[in-house]
């Protein structure tokens, strides 16, 4: 299952359509922090930050949604529900 939105689609490396990523002359302000500490930068433009804000949800529900579908399979793997089987 393959997620369709735009946290989906910047995790898989695609540019989403629509959206032009601009990074103007950053980089190296970026570069100075992890990417986890992206999240706690915030823009000057409400509108922009608004966007961001959305797509930090967006990209904590899926990260929720993995870690919860892999909660799962560790259960059903340690209650024998499925077997190890060799990858084809």
């Amino acid at each position: 299952m393959r997620g369709s939105g735009i946290a989906a689609q910047l995790c898989r490396g695609e540019r989403p359509q629509g959206h032009e990523i601009r990074c103007q002359g950053h980089e190296d302000l970026l570069a100075e922090y992890t990417p986890g500490q992206w999240k706690s930068i915030a823009l000057r433009n409400d509108e922009r930050m608004a966007d961001v804000e959305a797509l930090k949800k967006q990209m904590d529900d899926s990260i929720g949604a993995l870690q919860a579908r892999f909660e799962s399979k560790v259960e059903k793997l340690q209650r024998g529900d499925e077997t190890c089987r060799p990858a084809s």
